[in-house]
């Protein structure tokens, strides 16, 4: 009886232990320097829970305006590309060029351009004799008058147009990638802040977590678009990169700032919460995304400046064996005319709307700025602290850290960058849709009478079936 009685009491202490195991517990919250949780500052508290859910709401229609956008350009553009795309590509070079232009206007026209190219501080590292490029949408010769692209086309009427093959390197950042990736990044720091700040919760004492079961559907989207994108198969695009290298970077130079804000998110909750059960992966984690994090800035700067170092050719393959039968007369040979390595360049091209392009550049300079400042103001608070204590810190400098967490560096970044990002440039790219044409860059040579005509960004490269279309949506779906 006796140990019929202490078998069952274990059982039942085994029980209640277990139950104890699985049930809430208590998680970090994200904390906020200088401003204290208390009725004082409601008012700062009540501005930022209010300013966090405006760019929230600010992302989220903007993200909903890109996937309509990237939506509609595939399905519209769905057709095979026709046989003279190696010629003039997705422009409207033919059109243009067929228009027999008058002689005098096009002697002032192409007088005008030369002068802009040797003038040009953008082309003056590539240009010589005879090799020009038509590089923008309009321009002003100087006679102050103004002259169009396919005004400008036109004067290449019997040029031999010559035919190429698209390299990756042809396709580059679009306006839309640009825009896209900002709103991805600013809308996951703002919705990580929302999840780990006690200041979003209703109840004055927040509620103990309950492990995985706190992740919501949007946690686990946010989760898996970081995963698949910024965290694994961005550096998969960076490895093929270093392999064949390109005159420009096609994948996401903001990317390591997904990194860098997991070192901190993950140690908070509800995401703390979710790796309770394995503590040592949850005390390896902020450790392995601050490296990640460091790692990814550090390949990204050097992809920058690899883009700087390398040459700007060979976005296009030459190909010789149709150079004959395009359009056009040249007075040089097909081995000849493919020799000229600089008539098949990357250079940019700018069509109205794609101010967003550069926003990348931009937010990871600012992004860099405030990892600078984070430190700077862990290392003045952290000496603070140890003058008010006699030279020793109370707290340590991973304290600080977190507390001047990359979460909340990140969602002060956001704010300027879904200004400029989610306001202004979508205001800007509406007005100007209706004025970007499939204008391109075009590299003309003079002694050769001859022309070639590259891909045009118009349509973000998505009205181009081929050269796997599939793979280059997936790319800027995910940013890399």
């Amino acid at each position: 009886m006796v140990r019929s009685s202490t078998h069952y009491v274990y059982d039942a202490l085994e029980l209640e232990s277990s139950r104890e195991d699985e049930g809430p517990r208590k998680c970090d919250r994200a904390e906020w320097p200088f401003i204290k949780n208390s009725d004082g500052n409601r008012l700062i508290r009540r501005a930022i829970v209010i300013g966090v859910y405006i760019v929230l709401v600010i992302g989220a229609l903007n993200g909903i305006a890109v996937i309509a956008i990237f939506v509609t350009l595939l399905v519209k553009y769905n057709a095979a590309p026709t046989s003279d795309f190696q010629f003039y590509k997705n422009t409207r070079f033919e059109e243009c060029a067929a228009v027999v232009p008058d002689a005098a206007n096009c002697t002032a026209i192409m007088t005008a351009l030369n002068d802009w190219s040797k003038d040009s501080e953008y082309l003056s590292a590539t240009w010589s004799k005879n090799s020009h490029y038509l590089s923008e949408v309009s321009y002003k010769g100087k006679t102050g008058i103004s002259y169009e692209w396919c005004q400008t086309v036109s004067c290449f009427n019997g040029y031999k147009v010559v035919p190429s093959s698209v390299n990756d390197s042809a396709f580059a950042p679009t306006a839309l990638y640009g825009w896209w990736y900002i709103m991805c990044t600013c809308v996951s720091a703002m919705w990580t802040l929302r999840k780990t700040s006690p200041w979003f919760q209703r109840d004055r004492q927040p509620k103990p977590c309950r492990g995985i079961r706190e992740l919501g559907v949007l946690d686990w989207g946010v989760l898996i678009w970081d995963v698949c994108g910024p965290l694994t198969t961005w550096w998969a695009s960076f490895v093929y990169s270093i392999i064949h290298p390109v005159p420009k970077v096609t994948f996401s130079v903001i990317a390591w700032t997904t990194a860098w804000r997991y070192s901190s998110s993950i140690r908070l909750h509800p995401y703390s919460c979710a790796l309770d059960r394995v503590p040592r992966i949850k005390r390896a984690l902020p450790w392995i995304f601050g490296v990640l994090a460091a790692a990814q800035w550090s390949a990204t700067v050097y992809s920058i400046q690899a883009e700087e170092s390398q040459s700007i050719y060979d976005s296009y393959r030459c190909l010789a064996a149709q150079v004959a039968s395009g359009p056009g007369t040249s007075t040089c040979s097909a081995e000849e005319i493919c020799s000229k390595s600089w008539l098949f360049s990357a250079q940019n091209f700018i069509l109205p709307g794609d101010m967003s392009a550069a926003a990348p550049i931009a937010f990871t300079v600012v992004a860099t700025l405030s990892v600078v400042m984070q430190l700077f103001c862990v290392f003045l608070a952290k000496r603070g602290d140890a003058k008010m204590n006699h030279g020793v810190a109370k707290r340590s400098f991973k304290t600080y850290y977190h507390m001047f967490s990359p979460v909340l560096c990140l969602a002060l970044v956001s704010v300027p960058a879904m200004a400029v990002s989610g306001i202004i440039y979508p205001i800007q790219f509406g007005q100007s849709w209706n004025e970007r044409k499939p204008d391109a860059l075009v590299a003309y040579d003079s002694d050769c009478h001859a022309v070639h005509v590259g891909l045009s960004q118009w349509r973000f490269y998505l009205d181009v079936k081929d050269y796997a279309r599939g793979l280059r949506a997936a790319r800027l779906w995910f940013g890399v």
